[in-house]
Formats: structure tokens, C-alpha cells, sequence
């Protein structure tokens, strides 16, 4: 029963991705009352998950799911004198690395995802085994980038803690 449902949370995560959307915004005019004034209707805006708005390089990032909020819907949300534009939008995924066994392995693992066009940010764990990858979908896939870690680490996408259980149980088995 436990199988199936994390198969149900996993099929579901496909087709609800939620993005990191990165908007450039202008008018701001201060670091304080503009930020607090922005975060405010963010914090209202029904269907985000989180944010955070940076000031000093004019940006706004929104994490949120496409189903249950639109990105217009965030840009018309802003009132006057604040005028937002989508800059990018990036996908962020958790896997299960199997095989890891030393810092070399992680070396080896890092050397091969440095200089991957459109991968953002990610974050190799060796105590959790785990691997977190964040990248612009409108530049590369999640596939694109695993296919450059060397094929004796396998990898087990994690939409879940109990996916994270479920792939320590196979890794030691």
C-alpha cells in the first residue's frame, strides 16, 4: 500500500512541476518600505509557496506550482509604480545518488556537472547521499544533466520524504 502511494505522489509531481520564476522588477524606489510593500502582496497571493525580492539587484523569486497560480497573475498583482518582467524560470529536483563511497566519488560527480549550460545551482550531499539540481528548463532537462554523471551512480528522483526511505531501503538491499 505504501508503494502505491508514493507512486501516486510521484506521478503527480509530474504533472504539477513547481518552478522557480525570477522577474525583474522596477520602481522600487527603497530597500525598506518598497521590500516590506512587495513582500506584503506576495505573502497574500494565493498559490505561492515562497519568495524573496533583493533589492539591491532589482529582482523578485517566486517558488510556486503553475496549476494553482499563473505567472501574469503575479505581474498583475504588483501595483503602481512597480512593473515586473519574467527573466527566467528554473526547476528544482532531489535525487538519491547510489555508489557514492568517497569525496573522490563526489569530486568525480561535481567535475561532471561544472560548465552545465542552463544548470543554476546544485548541491551534492555524501553524508544523505542526495543531490539537488535547480536549472533552466528552457535551456536543459533533468535528463540532459544526469547523463553527464558517470553511469556507475544511479539515481532515484525524490518527490517525497518517504521516497527518500523507500530509495536508502533499495541501496542497502
Amino acid at each position: 500500500m505504501q508503494k502505491l502511494f508514493i507512486l501516486v505522489i510521484s506521478v503527480s509531481t509530474l504533472f504539477c512541476i513547481s518552478t522557480n520564476k525570477i522577474y525583474n522588477i522596477k520602481g522600487m524606489m527603497c530597500g525598506v518600505g518598497c521590500v516590506d510593500k512587495i513582500s506584503s502582496i506576495l505573502k497574500n497571493l494565493e498559490g505561492g509557496e515562497e519568495f524573496s525580492v533583493d533589492y539591491d539587484n532589482t529582482t523578485v523569486k517566486v517558488f510556486f506550482d503553475d496549476k494553482n497560480l499563473t505567472s501574469d497573475k503575479v505581474i498583475d498583482v504588483m501595483p503602481s509604480p512597480y512593473k515586473m518582467v519574467l527573466i527566467k524560470e528554473t526547476v528544482s529536483k532531489n535525487y538519491n545518488v547510489a555508489g557514492i563511497t568517497c569525496m573522490g566519488c563526489v569530486h568525480n560527480i561535481k567535475n561532471s556537472l561544472n560548465d552545465t549550460e542552463g544548470l543554476e545551482n546544485f548541491i551534492l550531499d555524501f553524508d544523505e547521499s542526495l543531490l539537488y539540481i535547480e536549472y533552466d528548463f528552457k535551456k536543459t532537462n533533468a535528463k540532459e544533466i544526469l547523463s553527464r554523471i558517470p553511469e556507475k551512480f544511479k539515481l532515484v528522483e525524490i518527490s517525497s520524504i518517504n521516497d527518500v526511505e523507500e530509495a536508502k531501503d533499495v541501496e542497502n538491499n
